[in-house]
């Protein structure tokens, strides 16, 4: 099916800001400062205690070395071990995104996943879905659950499917949803068979750029 290259300035309007969110103060993350200098003076105080040990014992100073390397191993060890505890290991607090765009989304997971039959009467879609604002934004909210949830190796697609898809999706193609006027479409592009995917048009470039790389 031909692209078509714009959207009107309505539709634009409404579209959601693909901006990621920004990340919420807790008191771990204003803790983690004060934590870390925890950190560096256990580690002065055992490396201290080392150096200590050094007049008592008459260590030699490749041995005080070692020991000191092993106690700010340790130390570094076991403040790694409390971050886990509190599921705030350093670097892990915004998880990259796994599409770039909801149209990535659509493409990549959505549709070949969520496969209806769509007769253009009772059962609605479109291949231009981009074209319809309340599509734009329920597919984004889909899309922006799915890569929060997918961080949940336990239940985290069986909540996105029953709370997000089955919501949403139920919406989109029923006959008094979005896709109301869109029919079966001139050549039935907007219809599928029984297990197929549902149709698809690429949408303009404008509104679903990549967003992996902003940040």
């Amino acid at each position: 099916m031909s692209t078509i290259r714009g959207v009107g300035a309505e539709t634009r309007a409404r579209l959601p800001l693909n901006e990621p969110k920004k990340s919420k103060l807790t008191p771990v993350t204003m803790a983690r400062p004060a934590m870390g200098r925890s950190l560096q003076q256990v580690v002065r105080n055992v490396a201290t205690e080392v150096g200590d040990a050094e007049v008592a014992e008459q260590l030699g100073p490749s041995q005080v070395e070692e020991l000191q390397r092993q106690a700010a191993t340790a130390a570094r060890r076991a403040v790694t071990a409390a971050f886990d505890e509190l599921d705030m290991e350093p670097g892990d607090e915004h998880p990259k995104l796994y599409f770039g765009s909801v149209d990535e989304f659509g493409r990549g997971y959505l549709l070949p996943n969520y496969k209806r039959r769509v007769d253009g009467q009772r059962v609605l879609w479109a291949a231009e879905w981009w074209k319809y604002a309340e599509t734009v934004a329920r597919l984004d909210a889909l899309w922006r659950a799915w890569e929060h949830l997918r961080q949940d190796p336990q239940t985290g697609m069986s909540v996105w499917f029953r709370d997000h898809a089955e919501h949403h999706m139920s919406i989109l193609l029923n006959r008094d949803g979005p896709f109301a006027a869109a029919g079966e479409g001139e050549n039935r592009e907007n219809t599928n068979k029984k297990g197929k995917t549902l149709q698809y048009a690429p949408p303009p470039r404008g509104p679903f750029l990549e967003i992996r790389q902003a940040g």
